[in-house]
Order: structure tokens, then sequence, then C-alpha cells
């Protein structure tokens, strides 16, 4: 018995690595709007994911590894890129499919990729989507917060809360200042041109 436990228990390493790295390739692609390359890495990801599941049906404790959390939580991370990018949305719970912390946790993750996506269309000098974004980054992040539970039920979900104020505040200030810019310029053009 314990054998066949180990043998699961290193089978399951393989997918983890696998789900990370094409939740990674991914969001990724999401933000190069490689749409099919990207769709591509979803249904891998989700393939190895649930190839994980059954691999660990008869070893449910192996079910709450770390290993397996972060695994599920970054192809959570990598469907709620897909559905904001694509629908400025976020997907269930019972889309993504894994234990309701990992959501959390991929969700609290996301902000980070909302943040990468603002400073992408700031370059692109499109304000006006990025302020759409920092508003859905606020509201992922006040959503976050109304999860006040003990860490052993929804892990380092206080960590991810502090890190995501903290690149909202960040990123709250490089929009302000794109936008201050902007009508910097339009008025200098007003009175030059």
């Amino acid at each position: 018995m314990l054998k066949r436990k180990d043998q699961a228990r290193e089978a399951s390493i393989k997918k983890v690595r696998l789900i990370i790295r094409e939740s990674g390739d991914g969001i990724r692609r999401y933000h190069r709007r490689d749409y099919d390359a990207a769709e591509k890495s979803v249904k891998a990801a989700r393939q190895h994911l649930i190839d994980l599941f059954d691999d660990l049906e008869q070893h449910p404790d192996l079910l709450s590894s770390n290993a397996v959390k972060a695994a599920m939580a970054e192809f959570t991370e990598l469907l709620a890129v897909r559905k904001l990018l694509t629908e400025k949305d976020l997907p269930t719970l019972s889309e993504v499919g894994v234990s309701p912390a990992a959501y959390l946790s991929g969700i609290g993750d996301t902000i980070g990729e909302v943040r990468r996506h603002i400073l992408n269309l700031l370059r692109k000098h499109d304000t006006e989507q990025a302020e759409e974004y920092l508003d859905i980054a606020e509201n992922l992040y006040d959503a976050l917060m109304g999860f006040d539970y003990p860490k052993a039920i929804v892990g380092d979900l206080r960590r991810k809360q502090d890190v995501a104020r903290s690149l909202i505040e960040r990123t709250r200030a490089d929009v302000t200042n794109a936008i201050l810019q902007r009508d910097l310029s339009e008025k200098l053009e007003k009175y030059t041109g």
C-alpha cells in the first residue's frame, strides 16, 4: 500500500510540474494575444489536472499537498487571466474545478497579471482601458478581503491579500501618472498647436 502511494506521489509531482508549466505558458500567450496557442495550454493544463485527480483518487491525503495546491492555484490563475482579458469577468469555482482555497489563491495571484495587462495598456497609451482594469483589480482585491479565515482553511491568502494591496497601490499610481501626462500633453497641444 505504501509503495502504491509513493508511486502516486511521484507521478503527481510530474503532473504538477506540467500543470504549472502549461499554466504559465498560457498566461504569457494570453498577454501576447496568441489566443490559439493559449487555448492549447488551457486544454493541456486541464487534462493534466484531470489526470492528477484521477491518479490521486485513491490517495486523497496527497491532494492536500502544497505542490498540488500550487498547481490548482496556477490553473485558476490561467483561467482567470483568460476570462479577464477576453470577457472582463472571472471564472466560477465550479468552472475551474479546484478546491476553494486553491481558487482564492489563484485569484489572489491574478491581480499581478492584471497589473501586467494594465502596464501593457499604458505603454500603448490606452488609459481608458487601463482605468477599467484598475477597477477590476480593485474589485478583485475587495472580494478577496471578504475571506478572513484561518490559514488552515485558506492557506497563505493573507499574504496574497497584502501583496495584492501593494500591487494595486503601485498600479493606481502608474495609471494616475499616465492620465496626468495625457492631460498635460493635450493641454500643451491645445495651446501650442
